[in-house]
């Protein structure tokens, strides 16, 4: 009943999220060649093949055509998906283009060493890091109560505590063994291999809907039933093949019969489908094929 409705809440969802996407993501290194320029917006973009696709997966008559455009918008959907991860994968990876980049007073702090910034992101980019050295009248709060010193409070009331009574009696904290041994992790490699398990994800969904479209999105698991787990063993025929309503044909391809609106088997005239299944299939043989042995 509301169909249009919930197309509308994604379709404002994708747009704010392409508006946030266009005034995050701005390149400012112009010597930095981009393999796709542009390409972060196909995120937002495929919530529309992926709607117009699920719409026409929820259709009440079976259409073989329908499926088949159904499956086509389904790959267009996560080849864009896929364009968005390695476009995310390419702005977030650093450049040097901050290299010369000299601190000032007010600005964002880029200590030598740790320039290594993506550049589309400098502009909404502020790095608190500690200064190299101290100005006039600025103090280190946490090195003064490490090494106990009264800092600015023993300056304001006169009562200056002599340096090392308080302190931890072992020296700096990157002569402890724990943190001389330690490596300091890039946060720029942390992110990049986060963002590059994407790509990979989507790679794998895609060849499993290769196989889907091969050999059916049932041929490995069979139709959800309540009355017998797991969904990877073989059910008994003519239950549970091919819909998750009863028997091999397709859903609305035949007129329902009251077998198929039972949710377990032992409520399906299991006298009539489950004992007398033989004859039920030699039936439904086709000619000159042998019947199928009900054990």
């Amino acid at each position: 009943r509301a169909f249009w409705v919930a197309y509308g809440c994604a379709f404002v969802i994708a747009v704010l999220q392409g508006l946030l996407l266009r005034f995050e993501i701005i390149p400012a290194n112009p010597s930095k060649k981009q393999f796709l320029p542009r390409c972060e917006f196909c995120g937002p973009l495929a919530i529309l093949p992926a709607a117009i696709a699920m719409s026409l997966d929820f259709r009440v008559e079976y259409d073989r055509a329908a499926i088949a455009f159904c499956w086509v918008l389904i790959f267009v959907a996560y080849i864009l998906q896929l364009v968005y991860a390695l476009r995310l994968l390419e702005v977030i990876l650093p450049d040097a283009t901050f290299e010369g980049t000299a601190e000032r007073l007010g600005a964002s702090c880029l200590p030598k060493g740790w320039r290594k910034v993506p550049s589309s992101f400098y502009h909404v980019f502020y790095f608190v890091a500690p200064p190299e050295k101290l100005q006039a009248g600025q103090h280190d709060i946490v090195r003064e109560i490490k090494s106990g010193g009264g800092g600015a409070y023993g300056e304001a009331t006169g009562t200056r505590v002599k340096e090392g009574d308080a302190g931890l009696g072992e020296g700096d904290l990157e002569d402890m063994p724990v943190f001389s041994n330690d490596k300091h992790v890039e946060p720029w490699k942390l992110v990049s291999s986060i963002a590059g398990v994407l790509p990979i994800c989507w790679l794998w969904l895609l060849f499993g809907n290769v196989i889907d479209v091969a050999i059916g999105e049932q041929a490995l698991v069979t139709a959800p039933h309540w009355s017998r787990p797991p969904m990877t063993r073989q059910s008994k025929r003519p239950h549970e093949l091919g819909t998750p309503l009863g028997f091999p044909w397709p859903a609305a391809a035949k007129p329902w019969l009251p077998e198929q609106m039972a949710w377990h088997e032992e409520k399906r005239h299991a006298e009539m489908f489950s004992f007398n299944r033989r004859l039920s299939e030699v039936e439904e043989a086709p000619a000159g094929a042998p019947a199928r042995d009900p054990a």
